[in-house]
This record gives C-alpha cells, sequence and structure tokens, in this order.
C-alpha cells in the first residue's frame, strides 16, 4: 500500500494535471481536452489491486460493466475497425476516474491544490486581460501547447480562457474550484475570513472568464440547492438569501449578448433543429437527436458508432445544412461530427443496457443527500450528472471527477454505512 506521504504528494501532482487538462501534451490525438493523467490513476489502481489482491465494490462494479460491453466491442471492431477502440477508451476515462476516486484519498492535497490553481489562474488571468503579452514569442510558445490559447480576450463579450482553448472549457474547471471548497467545508471547519477568501477568488475567476457556461453552472448548482433548501427547510432568510442570488444569475444571463442573439434566432425560424443550434450549436442538436435515435434502436450500433453514426441521424431525421450552420459550412457533411455529450456517446455506441443501473445509483445517492441534508453536495451531483448527459465531452474530466471526490466524502463520513453503490 502507499504511504499517506507519499500518497498525498501523489494526490498534488494528479490533481494539479487536471487543471493542465487543455494543454496537448499527445500531439497525435487531435482532441483538444487530454486528461493525461489518467494513464497514472490506471496504472496505480492496478497496482494497487494487485498487490492488495482484493477489489472494491465501486471497482467490481466497473469490471462487471466491461465484461457486459464486451460483444458491443467486438461488434464494433468488425463494425468500425479503429474507432471502436479509440471510442472505448475515451468513454472509459471518466468512470476510470471515479474508480480511482473509491481507492485513493485525495483529500489531502485538495486545499494545497486549490488555492495554488486560483493563484496561478488569477496571474494567468491579469495577464491575459491586460494585453501586455499578445502576439509575442511567448504567445506562439503557448499555442504549441493549446489550441485557440491567447494572451487576451475571446471575442463575443467573453472573457479570458486560462490554459484552455475557450472560456466555456475554463468555466467548467472554475466550477470545480468551486467543488474543491465544498468538499474542503465539508472536511474540516473554516473561518469566515477562509470562506471570504475562496469564494472571492472563485468569484474574481468567474469575471474574468465572462463566459455564458460560467454562469449557467453556477446558476444551475445554486437553483438546486436553493430549491431543496426552500422546499425541504423552509425559511424566510433562505427564500431571501435565494431569491438575491437567483436574480443577480439570471441577470447575467439575460444581459448576455449571446443570449439575446439566440432568443433572436430561436423566434426567426420555424425549424425545430434551427431552435436548437441558436442556444447550443451543433452540440445540443446533436445530444437531443441521438437520443431520439437510441430510443428506437436501444441495443446500440458497436464500440465506435459514436465516432460515425452522426451523419445518418441527421439524415434519419432530415436536418438539412439550412437550418445548421455547421452543415451550412461543411456543404452539408457531417462526417468527423459526434455528439457532443458522454452519455449520448455512450448509448449510441451500446445502448440503453446500463441505463438502469445509472439511475439506480443516481436516486440512492439523491435520496442519500436529502436525508442528511447534503443540499450542497446534492446540487453538484445534479449538475455533474447533467453535464454528462447533455454538456461534457468522454475527455472532459471535471464532472467525473466532481463525482468521485462526492464519493470519497461519503466514504470518509461513512455516509453509505456499508451500502456501497
Amino acid at each position: 500500500m502507499i504511504k499517506q506521504d507519499k500518497l498525498d504528494l501523489v494526490s498534488f501532482i494528479l490533481l494539479l494535471l487536471v487543471f493542465c487538462s487543455g494543454v496537448r501534451l499527445l500531439s497525435f490525438f487531435s482532441a483538444e481536452m487530454q486528461p493525461v493523467f489518467i494513464i497514472a490513476m490506471v496504472f496505480l489502481v492496478m497496482l494497487s489491486a494487485v498487490v492488495s489482491l482484493k477489489l472494491n465494490k465501486e471497482e467490481l462494479l466497473f469490471c462487471t460493466g466491461l465484461l457486459i460491453l464486451t460483444p458491443w466491442i467486438i461488434w464494433g471492431f468488425f463494425e468500425y475497425g479503429s474507432d471502436s477502440i479509440i471510442s472505448f477508451l475515451t468513454l472509459m476515462v471518466g468512470p476510470s476516474i471515479v474508480v480511482f476516486c473509491s481507492r485513493f484519498d485525495l483529500t489531502g492535497s485538495l486545499k494545497t491544490v486549490f488555492f495554488l490553481v486560483c493563484f496561478l489562474f488569477l496571474v494567468l488571468g491579469l495577464l491575459q486581460i491586460s494585453l501586455v503579452l499578445s502576439d509575442t514569442y511567448i504567445e506562439e510558445l503557448f499555442k504549441s501547447f493549446i489550441s485557440r490559447f491567447r494572451f487576451s480576450t475571446y471575442p463575443g463579450g467573453r472573457g479570458v480562457g486560462f490554459l484552455f482553448s475557450e472560456p466555456s472549457h475554463a468555466a467548467r474547471f472554475i466550477w470545480l474550484l468551486f467543488v474543491f471548497y465544498v468538499i474542503i467545508s465539508h472536511m474540516e471547519k473554516l473561518s469566515m475570513l477562509m470562506h471570504s477568501c475562496c469564494l472571492g477568488m472563485i468569484l474574481l475567476l468567474g469575471v474574468m472568464n465572462a463566459s455564458l457556461t460560467c454562469v449557467f453552472l453556477f446558476f444551475m448548482t445554486f437553483f438546486v440547492y436553493f430549491a431543496m433548501k426552500v422546499l425541504l427547510r423552509f425559511d424566510y432568510k433562505t427564500l431571501l438569501l435565494s431569491s438575491v442570488v437567483m436574480c443577480l444569475l439570471c441577470a447575467f444571463l439575460i444581459s448576455s449578448d449571446r443570449v439575446t442573439t439566440s432568443i433572436e434566432i430561436w423566434g426567426s425560424s420555424d425549424a425545430f433543429s434551427t431552435q436548437l443550434s441558436s442556444f447550443g450549436g451543433v452540440r445540443f442538436v446533436s445530444v437531443l437527436y441521438t437520443y431520439f435515435y437510441v430510443l428506437m434502436n436501444p441495443f446500440g450500433f458497436g464500440a465506435g458508432a459514436s465516432l460515425n453514426e452522426l451523419a445518418n441521424i441527421f439524415s434519419y431525421f432530415s436536418i438539412t445544412e439550412d437550418e445548421l450552420w455547421i452543415l451550412s459550412i461543411r456543404d452539408g457533411d457531417a462526417s468527423g461530427l459526434k455528439p457532443s455529450s458522454y452519455l449520448s456517446q455512450f448509448f449510441l455506441d451500446f445502448g440503453l443496457l446500463l441505463l438502469v443501473p445509472f439511475i439506480m445509483i443516481f436516486i440512492k445517492w439523491s435520496r442519500l443527500f436529502i436525508h442528511q441534508e447534503f443540499f450542497m453536495l446534492l446540487a453538484i451531483l445534479w449538475v455533474s450528472v447533467f453535464q454528462i448527459a447533455f454538456y461534457s465531452t468522454t475527455t472532459m474530466p471535471v464532472p467525473w471527477l466532481s463525482i468521485g471526490l462526492i464519493l470519497m466524502i461519503c466514504k470518509k463520513k461513512d455516509l453509505f454505512k456499508g451500502n456501497s453503490i
């Protein structure tokens, strides 16, 4: 077994690497998000399992899922060749993070990583806003490792992207820092000054980021949190505070130029796909129509289908290049596109076979947090699942690490009381 001091060092390095997921360390891999830390996580889990000669319940569940999916992997290999292996490996990134968190305790280095990342992001954000390094050799150096990087703000009223290719990616990692703060506050009692410092740094990063995704994630989080508190533990102070916070977040959303433009497109078009694309580009359209398609084909199409079938889905629902701008600039060619959420890709590859256990685990955790009145953990869980279902690529580690940290704190506090997932 790994000693605690060495584990803290390993977890410190791995958690830092999480915030470097936007750095393209593997030049042969085209994805903008490259969570290479997952390689070390899988190796450590396998090494620990071999040394201890036992698997915990989460690992047994993971291995059982792999056995169940084996026929779809073989089917996909004969149907799509190497795409089946690529699709399968990227789909395993998220669950592997949760499995790692079920075996190793990362909480020892959580606070250190939180403050270090906040400090580094604040410094980098100030450099990007100030434009002092714009159009310099240093910017070109960063661009060689980070797609679309710039030492300036992004067009469309957006702010900075820190170490990521665009502000919307960076927004998820700002939200992850908030998850770190919540987990830290559950582990130890923080002073009012510490609470203020943590939330102040997160707020500053959010203002620098100026991304609609950032506002939306925090809007959803606080909406669930305050809704649960008002419904299950009603008091006038909570109602007043929730009203103020939600009004401020709504004001940010409504004042956004992108939202205003989206509403105009929505009202000026009769095509359902065009209306959907006004709020999420091809992302939301691809996800929603993939779910419709999978409902009619509940057994999926084999591993690798998510990298090849989106063109057939658009064709099946008669979505033309006149309705989606992404198709118009590609002359109607949807090849190479894929659904823009983890769960839609998973269902397209493997069907709805594992949907029931997924729902059962989600309901069990939700009931546990409601019973324990851990409303913020409940909100983080729901927003994480929402991202996995509608707004997260297969290589985006944020929602999976959030779920893994929730699992970690539940085990640490023995909330499952011997009845783990």
